[in-house]
């Protein structure tokens, strides 16, 4: 194909720099190929999309990598931040103030938690969590002495309330505290304490207060039983107590420095299988303005308003000794024997008599009667004097008869 010189100089003129004819086109192009290969890029280019919601009411923000999605109005939402909290704010807490609304989880399946610490705060007042009343927050405190006061918050209705169709089953491994202002444990059936070690059980801050215990019957199996009253102890109503030692070493001992007094208007009776020993010192009460007993001149006095005195032996023998310690052995006294012991003298006085005879010499036995006196035996009577034998006669005869046998003067 050719082309005249018209045609060439056209063509010049509409043809911009550096373009191609039709057969230069259909040429390989050799000289221009890369003679590098491919070039890879070590760096990979990241890119960030950072997408935010800002809507009327509700809006999704990111504030130095924690992400908030909350109400523009009050401010309760959800909050995820970068060190892996999740704040959930239910109610209002905008102003600076505490939440106040509810939050309700509602899980089929169960719950599964498993984390660190819990700290939970309930209130049954409205006004108590947004603190526009000041009367009723809960302020509660403790004083030294252990006692806690709290305000009137959350005292008409239910801050916590739990219903469980099942067994509830709580394992802590370090201390358990639950303070309240009256805390009560109802159980349907049975309430069991159990502890590995000691239970304690305290009413008042020292110990001071009441302990009130209500029941049918109080079983306690224990091997040592301790009581420490520092005032009084008192059993009120019509009880009856029974005592049982079935154990030969069982034994029951009173000690200490202070009185004991039994008033009763009913009987007193008292059986020992084994001997009896009562000793009096007739010492002065620990505190002289705590006597009982006024007249400290008596050690031992026993005294029958009303009816007999009984004191009977069955097989064995009785000793009274008077003014000092006796210790007879067998000879000396028999079985059914009465031995009487004065250290001075004795005086033995019958009927209405003003006094007791008098005995002041030492070794003396005075016999007084307001009427008479009889001494008869199935055999002999002896009467024996060192010294004189006076038989005196006021008024009446003085009479000695012998039916079968002789009287005998010297």
């Amino acid at each position: 194909m050719s082309t005249n010189k018209f045609d060439k100089k056209i063509l010049e003129k509409i043809t911009p720099d550096g373009a191609k004819t039709m057969s230069e086109k259909k040429k390989t192009p050799t000289d221009s190929l890369p003679t590098t290969p491919d070039e890879t890029q070590e760096e990979e280019v990241k890119r960030e999309i950072t997408v935010l919601i800002n809507g009327k009411r509700l809006q999704l923000v990111e504030v130095d990598g924690d992400i908030h999605f909350a109400d523009k109005d009050v401010g309760h939402g959800l909050s995820v931040t970068k060190k892996g909290d999740m704040i959930i704010v239910a109610g209002a807490g905008g102003n600076g103030n505490a939440c106040g609304g509810r939050f309700m989880i509602n899980a089929r399946g169960g719950q599964w938690y498993k984390g660190g610490a819990i700290i939970q705060e309930a209130s049954a007042d409205e006004s108590a969590g947004t603190g526009t009343n000041g009367d009723s927050s809960t302020q509660e405190s403790q004083s030294s002495t252990g006692k806690t006061d709290t305000t009137q918050a959350g005292k008409t209705g239910v801050a916590l309330s739990q219903c469980l169709f099942g067994d509830h089953i709580e394992e802590c491994h370090g201390n358990v505290h639950i303070r309240a202002r009256n805390i009560t444990l109802d159980a349907i059936e049975t309430l069991t304490l159990m502890a590995g070690e000691q239970i304690s059980i305290q009413a008042g801050p020292k110990g001071g207060g009441n302990l009130d215990m209500r029941s049918g019957q109080i079983n306690v199996e224990t091997d040592t039983y301790v009581e420490k009253i520092t005032a009084n102890k008192i059993i009120d109503g019509t009880p009856e107590t029974t005592r049982l030692g079935y154990d030969p070493r069982t034994n029951e001992s009173t000690l200490g420095w202070y009185n004991l007094n039994s008033n009763i208007t009913g009987d007193y009776k008292l059986a020992v299988g084994g001997c009896m020993e009562v000793t009096v010192a007739g010492a002065p009460p620990p505190v002289p303005t705590n006597a009982l007993i006024l007249n400290r001149t008596v050690g031992y006095s026993l005294t029958v308003a009303l009816g007999s005195m009984n004191l009977s032996t069955i097989a064995g023998s009785a000793l009274i000794a008077i003014g000092g310690l006796a210790f007879p052995d067998e000879d000396s006294l028999k079985p059914g024997s009465l031995d009487i012991k004065a250290m001075t003298s004795v005086g033995i006085s019958a009927a209405e008599v003003p006094e007791l005879p008098s005995a002041p010499s030492a070794g003396d036995i005075n016999i007084r009667s307001l009427t008479k006196v009889d001494i008869e035996a199935t055999t002999d009577v002896n009467i024996k004097a060192k010294k004189d034998i006076n038989v005196e006669a006021d008024t009446g005869d003085i009479s000695i008869l012998a039916t079968a046998g002789k009287i005998y003067l010297n």
